[in-house]
């Protein structure tokens, strides 16, 4: 799934009457009125200007929303990258230097 097209949802840990505490996921804005309404907060391709950005912002935002989730929400780190993977440019940042 290309950024542009990625919405964030997460709920903090120990976040009160959600099932989703300590939870994020990722995915394509078709359909995600469907499962975000599960999430505290949510992010990305769901906001009208997101699409406005360049795509270093939106690189920028997805860092951002990455740094969120951890340190202010109490994710863990593993969660939080096992669910930006579906993301192509998240991929691409971690297989820069890889042999092919």
């Amino acid at each position: 799934m290309l950024l542009r097209d990625a919405v964030f949802a997460w709920t903090p840990v120990n976040f009160p009457g959600k099932a989703t505490s300590g939870q994020i996921r990722v995915g394509p804005l078709d359909g995600s009125r469907f499962w975000k309404v599960s999430y505290a907060f949510t992010r990305g391709a769901d906001i009208a200007y997101w699409k406005d950005f360049s795509d270093e912002r939106r690189l920028f935002e997805m860092l951002f929303f990455f740094n969120l989730a951890v340190t202010r929400d109490g994710l863990a780190v593993s969660v939080v990258h096992d669910a930006f993977k579906g993301i192509d440019e998240y991929e691409r940042m971690h297989s820069v230097g890889d042999d092919d």
